[in-house]
């Protein structure tokens, strides 16, 4: 069973390679074109100048023909998904009203359709989603009003831990110049049974970092991990 394993896995990784080198040579086609084209016009050979010409509209037509054609494909499949696999249902979410939301039985899990509110800044479109085939309302509610209740707090430790890190270590304080953050943005809400984890991105700063605000729903205290691209940031205090 190992020795197939490795077989498919390896005829994955052939086929991934090759798909790569076709496409590297495909992209780089037209600009190779246009550079014999441009040597034969300033040669004054002119013969050519029509086949290659041709060439690169064909290279137009054909690529945007198979574009669309592989958009349609992928419309397709995403249907044909959704119609095996996606169920929608409502939920009494309190205060928040009725809220629409979508369960994957594949993967088992729900994810929020309509939008929630801006709760640290304007214009959010935070995405929510729970492993259960149906999320409970009240535990939706609480935890945005939890949200709402601490996130002046949520910001303020966020911001504290990225000053300590960056007054920790010299290098995080040359790459984000000394700037200093100036609101979180809600990214996502992620519910795993009982526990709760916001991704959030700092704002304010030269480049993108990011904030994992975890809590226990029910419970009080939160567990702040922050990153920057692959690398996890230590941060207790």
């Amino acid at each position: 069973m190992n020795e197939k394993k490795e077989e498919y896995s390896t005829k994955a990784g052939i086929i991934l390679i090759i798909n790569a080198l076709l496409y590297v040579v495909w992209a780089a086609s037209p600009v190779l074109l246009l550079g014999i084209l441009m040597a034969l016009i300033v040669n004054g050979e002119f013969i050519m100048v029509p086949v290659l010409l041709v060439m690169l509209v064909g290279w137009v037509i054909f690529t945007r023909f198979f574009f669309n054609h592989d958009a349609k494909r992928r419309e397709k499949e995403e249907q044909d998904y959704r119609a095996a696999n996606i169920t929608q249902y409502t939920v009494d979410c309190g205060w928040l009203g009725t809220l629409r939301f979508d369960y994957d039985k594949k993967i088992n899990r729900s994810k929020l359709v309509d939008k929630l509110p801006d709760i640290f800044v304007t214009e959010e479109t935070a995405e929510l989603s729970a492993d259960t085939p149906m999320v409970d309302g009240k535990v939706i509610e609480m935890i945005i009003n939890r949200l709402f209740t601490d996130r002046v707090m949520i910001f303020q430790e966020t911001a504290q831990r990225f000053e300590q890190l960056a007054d920790r270590l010299p290098d995080l304080s040359i790459l984000f110049e000394r700037v200093h953050p100036t609101a979180l943005r809600l990214l996502e809400i992620n519910i795993e049974g009982s526990d709760v984890h916001c991704e959030f991105v700092i704002l304010g700063l030269a480049e993108d970092v990011f904030a994992t605000v975890s809590f226990v729903n029910g419970f009080f205290g939160y567990n702040y991990v922050l990153r920057s691209g692959d690398f996890e940031m230590p941060c207790d205090l």
